[in-house]
This record gives structure tokens, C-alpha cells and sequence, in this order.
């Protein structure tokens, strides 16, 4: 009864050399998936009714609105750089509320499932950011075909 596998026809060899192949493949792109797939949803929750919610939420902390004057709030760029710069601040909000760039009322209020939605865009820019320097450095193994 014939097979209807790709890897069909195939010796060993050329199966693992296409395996491995595949994996360079996938290392290569990895952390630019990852890191585009952080910047998308912070393009979502730019885009969407969820900014002014966050703006709302933040309206007394003195870091929004010194982030708005560098930012902006006009085009897309400026707010997903504003989503991202207070997902950090978020990130750091023991140090931000020390620093007076967060109000401790407004981190108090602050919806659950957007600041958890704004810290996983946030880490994965950050994991994406790191995977492309370790990249570039030559860190990670591409399996034993090197």
C-alpha cells in the first residue's frame, strides 16, 4: 500500500538535512514573529477603543501626560508608542510611582485585562528585541548540521 508522505523517497540524509534546514529556518524568523506579534497588539490597543480607556485610567499620572507631549496622540505611530512607553511604565510601576511618572490611584483603578494585555505586547517587543541581538551575536545553535 504506497505512502502518501512528502518525506517519501527520501533517504535519511536528505530528510535530516531538510529538517534541519527548516530549523535554521525557523530560528531565523522566531524572534521577528514574536516581537512583530508584541508591536500588532500594541497596534490593536491603539487603534481601539482600549487607548481611551487607558487614557482615562491614567488621566492623574504626570508620565502620560509627558509621554503625549513627546508622542503624541494624532497618528498611529505616536499612540503605539504611547501604549508601549506606559505598558513599561506599567512594567516598572513601583519605580515609576516613585518617580512621580504614575499616580497610585490611577494603578490601583486600572483595568485588569488591558494592563495584562499591554504588558504581553510589551514583553513580547522585548523578547522579540532580545532573540534579534542574540541573533546577530551568533547565540543560537542551529542543531548538529554546524
Amino acid at each position: 500500500m504506497p505512502s502518501h508522505s512528502c518525506w517519501n523517497g527520501m533517504d535519511n540524509s536528505a530528510m535530516s538535512d531538510t529538517v534541519i534546514t527548516l530549523w535554521k529556518i525557523f530560528i531565523l524568523i522566531a524572534p521577528y514573529l514574536i516581537g512583530m506579534t508584541g508591536v500588532a497588539i500594541q497596534a490593536y490597543i491603539a487603534s481601539s477603543r482600549h487607548f481611551s480607556v487607558m487614557l482615562d485610567a491614567l488621566q492623574r499620572s504626570q508620565g502620560l501626560h509627558k509621554f503625549i507631549g513627546i508622542w503624541g496622540v494624532n497618528t498611529l505611530k505616536g499612540r503605539t508608542m504611547l501604549v508601549e512607553t506606559m505598558a513599561s511604565a506599567l512594567w516598572s510601576s513601583n519605580y515609576c510611582l516613585k518617580r512621580g511618572l504614575l499616580h497610585r490611584d490611577d494603578l490601583e483603578a486600572f483595568p485588569v485585562a488591558l494592563r495584562k494585555r499591554m504588558k504581553l505586547g510589551s514583553a513580547l517587543v522585548l523578547l522579540g528585541c532580545i532573540g534579534m541581538i542574540l541573533q546577530g551575536l551568533g547565540m543560537f545553535p542551529y542543531g548538529s548540521g554546524q
